[in-house]
């Protein structure tokens, strides 16, 4: 047998095993488990009560349970995704107070996210700021009332801005 053809064979083979293991790899999907406060407010610092609160939800009302799930999930591929300022008060609040939201994790050496890392609130500042983001997102006001949160954000900065061109000027 040549050796072209002994190459072509291990080629096949390679794929072949590559193709079995793909068809036993967890698939990579939307989130099937309705679980709209977990997803929104994460299970830490002061959350804890998202897993009680969405299983209560889902035993009383399993299509509000998913209907919720689904917009929540709109609003984290909104958030997360391409789409970013859809959570302008969140993002003015982790500018006053950091340790207000765990801090995005963006992997070591594999990112686990593309554009923005999912974080979650820590404090009850947070999830104010969180759930006001969300309810401007579910009330269709996002693309009036975003763009005005996030001008009040970029004032925060004009101080900042101010004194480094008096410093610039007068130095």
């Amino acid at each position: 047998m040549s050796s072209n053809n002994r190459n072509r064979r291990w080629t096949g083979t390679a794929v072949a095993a590559a193709l079995i293991g793909l068809a036993n790899a967890p698939v990579a999907g939307a989130d099937i488990e309705p679980d709209p406060f977990e997803d929104l407010f994460g299970t830490a610092g002061i959350n804890s009560w998202t897993v009680g609160a969405d299983s209560s939800l889902l035993s009383s009302d399993p299509a509000l349970a998913a209907s919720l799930g689904a917009s929540v999930d709109d609003f984290e591929t909104a958030a997360y995704g391409l789409l970013q300022g859809v959570d302008p008060t969140s993002e003015l609040v982790y500018q006053l107070d950091p340790n207000s939201f765990t801090p995005p994790d963006a992997g070591f050496l594999f990112e686990t996210c593309v554009v923005a890392c999912p974080t979650f609130p820590l404090d009850s500042t947070g999830d104010f700021a969180l759930a006001l983001d969300y309810s401007i997102f579910a009330s269709g006001l996002g693309p009036t009332l975003d763009p005005l949160i996030s001008d009040f954000t970029q004032a925060l900065y004009f101080p900042e801005q101010l004194l480094a061109l008096l410093v610039f000027l007068f130095a």
